[in-house]
């Protein structure tokens, strides 16, 4: 692969982009370190990976920053790299005790210990084996009055697990739900005394997350892996 291909093209899109650094690597790739500046001003340092049968293979894109900020229909969505966790700042939802409906026991097909409130219900079990073994009425928790349901107890592996119900919203279960878990991880960490958590959210598919509580906020993160990749011809 000829560098000097890689090269004309990077000063073709001058423009957007501010060639950093370009060399040969020992394995036949091209590396190369770009400056890239958005059209709100954000600028950023983009590092790629060009394959040996680049332009019939594409290059690997990494951003080299500390934290990535996205545009979100609730607002600035923040992603810090942690190890190997990506943590997002969401902000919490706070719970309070309220007075259920009466249909939200039989819809979920079991009395919870209790039920708090934010944006939806919270209920509370005493045990996670309660939690996993749920089947709710979906066609009963869509009628209600708040659009989700969120169940929880102690247990694990971790601080506590969780289901997440949201039938009204054409989600019957979430299999692993963010907005959940800024409702969970406020009322857990005071229940617990502590502001980091595990969680385990206990649906078929299930998963493990890494949570903590900084009072109007809330970081949630997990692992990631790549499940598609492409290219979009404008």
């Amino acid at each position: 692969m000829e560098i000097a291909r890689i090269h004309r093209e990077f000063l073709e899109a001058q423009q957007t982009f501010a060639l950093i650094e370009l060399r040969p690597t020992t394995d036949g790739k091209v590396f190369a370190r770009t400056a890239l500046q958005t059209s709100n001003g954000k600028k950023y340092v983009l590092s790629i990976k060009f394959p040996e049968s680049y332009p019939n293979e594409m290059p690997r894109v990494f951003i080299d920053a500390p934290a990535i900020t996205f545009a979100s229909l609730s607002g600035p969505l923040r992603v810090t790299r942690e190890g190997n966790l990506l943590m997002m700042d969401f902000p919490a939802r706070v719970p309070v005790p309220c007075v259920p409906p009466g249909a939200l026991g039989e819809a979920l097909g079991r009395a919870p210990r209790a039920v708090l409130a934010a944006k939806h219900y919270l209920a509370v079990y005493d045990d996670e084996t309660e939690v996993r073994a749920l089947a709710p009425d979906m066609p009963r928790l869509a009628a209600l009055d708040r659009a989700a349901v969120i169940v929880t107890a102690p247990g694990g592996p971790g601080d506590f697990v969780s289901r997440f119900f949201a039938p009204a919203n054409g989600v019957p279960e979430d299999p692993v739900s963010g907005v959940a878990h800024c409702t969970l991880v406020p009322y857990s960490s005071k229940r617990l005394g502590k502001t980091r958590l595990r969680a385990r959210q206990a649906s078929k598919r299930g998963g493990d997350l890494v949570c903590e509580d900084r009072g109007t906020r809330v970081l949630i993160g997990g692992g990631a892996v790549l499940v598609l990749e492409g290219v979009l011809t404008v």
